[in-house]
């Protein structure tokens, strides 16, 4: 049976802690006699007090961070693991996003990290999760933010299957909200709009809760985020703006109602290549179930050239509310004929 400590050094390894190649001299160590921790701080560069902090938290499966007290894992991601914790100076409850510990030692994946928390921080709208800073205790690093209380989109979707119409354009509403202020106060494009990155409260609100690959409108076309929801001008070029985050949030809208993607393959790869080529095939929403004010909207915001979408997020407002509303006026095929469009 494997030493105690030979189980807990792959525990690091697997948690990131310790990369394979420290992880062979680490092993050499203490199968000569040596002290796991000790051989931590003399190859690994740790100092005493994190060496010690991983062998209590058993390398950080329950983390342990000055000042905050840790309730229950919220989720766990490719770059990093949020958890629910109570801040002992002010009693809040917040949402602790920790960086992956490989990462930390990464400095472009660290300073995007770091970046995503501080633009959380400066923003403040009511459908926009609030960020309170980013810290650091030893090497690891986390962003203490809003604890969000509810679900996402996606994961109601996997539960309920499509929501009514209503509902959906009234919570797109919000979200289009968030994006508005985005672009307009803070000159930003979200890039990665999508039923999982907005979470609904339990008072039925939604919230936008990742800015990881928000980048000023103007810069190069650059294709980021989930590639179901991209917007095909990502990948020929150009600048980007307010547009592309109305595509996604079409295919999200699209989604919700219908309960599938705008465009389906086996892999994201395959469906960004329909999205590109083919046109939109939507025999659901030509269906009684749904209004062709709703057909209309969708397909406007699916256009593959941008210049077909809205103009501005007021203009798209504009429109979800008089929807919304009953008060717009469109002719039997889904045209809108109020104001000249």
């Amino acid at each position: 049976m494997a030493h105690p400590d030979e189980m807990y050094l792959a525990k690091l390894v697997a948690r990131g802690h310790v990369d394979e190649t420290q992880a062979r001299g680490l092993l050499e160590a203490l199968r000569a006699g040596g002290a796991l921790d000790e051989a931590l701080c003399a190859h690994c560069g740790l100092d005493a007090a994190h060496a010690a902090r991983l062998r209590r938290t058993d390398g950080f499966t329950r983390p342990e961070i000055p000042g905050y007290e840790f309730r229950a894992r919220l989720g766990v991601g490719g770059t990093a693991e949020v958890w629910a914790a109570r801040e002992a100076k002010t009693g809040r409850e917040v949402a602790l996003k920790i960086l992956s510990p490989r990462l930390c030692r990464h400095k472009a994946a660290l300073e995007a990290f770091v970046r995503e928390a501080k633009l959380m921080a400066s923003v403040r709208h009511a459908s926009i999760a609030q960020g309170f800073g980013v810290l650091r205790v030893g090497p690891i690093y986390f962003a203490v933010q809003e604890l969000v209380r509810g679900r996402t989109l996606l994961e109601r979707l996997d539960a309920e299957g499509p929501l009514g119409e209503d509902e959906a354009l009234a919570l797109m509403l919000q979200a289009a909200a968030a994006l508005e202020h985005l672009a307009t106060q803070h000159h930003l494009v979200h890039r990665d709009v999508k039923p999982g990155n907005l979470m609904q409260r339990e008072d039925g609100s939604v919230v936008l809760i990742d800015l990881g690959f928000a980048i000023p409108i103007g810069s190069g076309a650059v294709a980021a985020g989930t590639k179901e929801y991209i917007p095909p001008e990502l990948l020929s070029g150009g600048v980007i703006d307010e547009r592309s985050d109305m595509y996604s949030l079409g295919a999200t809208l699209f989604h919700l109602v219908v309960g599938r993607l705008p465009f389906e393959g086996q892999t994201g790869d395959e469906a960004l290549a329909k999205a590109l080529v083919e046109a939109l095939r939507s025999p659901e929403l030509k269906s009684r179930r749904f209004s062709p004010h709703l057909q209309f909207l969708i397909e406007k915001l699916l256009s593959k050239d941008p210049v077909l979408r809205y103009a501005s997020w007021a203009e798209l407002r504009t429109d979800v509310t008089e929807l919304l509303a009953g008060r717009g006026a469109y002719d039997d095929v889904g045209r809108r004929t109020k104001r000249g469009r």
